[in-house]
């Protein structure tokens, strides 16, 4: 292999769907939001960062960062089919997650 072909592959970008190797897949089909729809059972709505999420679900499985990446990837179409509306609200100090039923 040629040193230009070498730079070439070692720069290639990495697949988007590449699974690697140690980070969790994140799909539609990932728990985490049957755990939200069995949280909002009760609720009309709830207001408040990942962070708090994740603790007032008492869900330590799931990590804020976590929560937050497929609640803006997948949550808005995913958690519509089932009746619970997703906004996001961002102020100078915090990022929100408004939740609705």
């Amino acid at each position: 292999m040629k040193d230009d072909e070498l730079v070439n592959e070692m720069l290639k970008p990495v697949a988007k769907n590449e699974i690697r190797a140690g980070y969790p897949i994140l799909t539609e089909d990932h728990f985490f939001f049957q755990l939200v729809i069995d949280f909002m059972s009760d609720k009309r709505i709830w207001l408040g960062t990942a962070s708090d999420l994740v603790s007032d679900m008492n869900c330590k499985a799931v990590s804020a960062n976590t929560a937050a990446k497929l609640l803006h990837k997948y949550g808005k179409t995913m958690l519509k089919k089932k009746g619970v509306s997703v906004k996001f609200i961002r102020t100078n100090q915090k990022r929100l997650i408004e939740l609705k039923k």
